[in-house]
């Protein structure tokens, strides 16, 4: 199996999207715009999608964000600054990807790479600019305005991390999920002053509900798993720029 696979063959990967934040009804979106900026010197932006920056050069988003014939992907943008693309690498098996920059990201926050498997009950922060919307009355609409919310990790398969949008009697204080347009966006989690992403935002599953309530299941695909893969890319792929001296 080759190291990476290309965007020209992502045509072979079937996931129906995760589609910005979408927040309780009863908690003003002051404090999730207020929460998001917080982070939003760790997140970037690429194909009509979101990213995370893990290296001052690197952004890891999802696979199928990385495809499309009308999509934008020579251009990422960090903190409204455009960065010249160098290549992607698409994972085989897995809706995740890494964007190598020509040159790095200024003033950019980078978050570690989680590799460790303890992911379930961990209250994690969503990010994204998508389109909005609360838990009662689903998506009303897109405003351009990023947005943080928390959820908590219920399950952890193979490949992915499983979240559910709570209703406020057992949510969290800033509960909410993805929205269309947030896909490849992190999740992430805080721990000794250290910022770590250890999921990127895939699919979501409806359990019988519209998109945007209550009561939808959304998955991300597992950074942990996928760890190897991700540093060997990262670990082993010639810088694009030549560091000055």
């Amino acid at each position: 199996m080759k190291l990476a696979v290309y965007v020209t063959l992502l045509t072979l990967i079937t996931i129906s999207p995760a589609h910005g934040i979408i927040i309780r009804h009863d908690v003003s979106d002051k404090e999730y715009q207020e929460f998001g900026e917080r982070y939003s010197s760790s997140v970037a932006y690429i194909g009509g999608c979101m990213a995370t920056l893990v290296e001052p050069d690197w952004l890891l988003t999802a696979a199928h964000c990385m495809g499309g014939e009308s999509v934008d992907l020579k251009t990422a943008l960090h903190l409204e600054v455009p960065y010249q693309v160098e290549q992607i690498f698409v994972h085989p098996e897995s809706d995740i990807a890494l964007v190598q920059l020509k040159t790095p990201v200024r003033y950019g926050k980078p978050a570690t790479l989680y590799n460790q498997t303890d992911e379930v009950g961990k209250i994690v922060v969503f990010v994204g600019n998508g389109v909005s919307g609360n838990g009662r009355d689903g998506l009303t609409g897109e405003d351009g305005n990023l947005r943080g919310a928390k959820n908590t990790v219920i399950e952890a398969t193979k490949h992915d991390l499983v979240f559910l949008f709570d209703t406020p009697e057992t949510a969290t204080n800033l509960e909410g999920i993805s929205g269309p347009g947030d896909s490849g966006g992190p999740a992430l989690v805080e721990m000794n002053e250290s910022l770590y992403v250890v999921g990127v935002s895939a699919y979501q599953k409806g359990n019988g509900f519209k998109e945007g309530h209550y009561g939808v299941e959304e998955y991300y695909s597992r950074v942990s798993t996928h760890y190897p893969w991700l540093r060997e890319i990262i670990d082993n792929t010639k810088p694009a720029h030549v560091p000055e001296h």
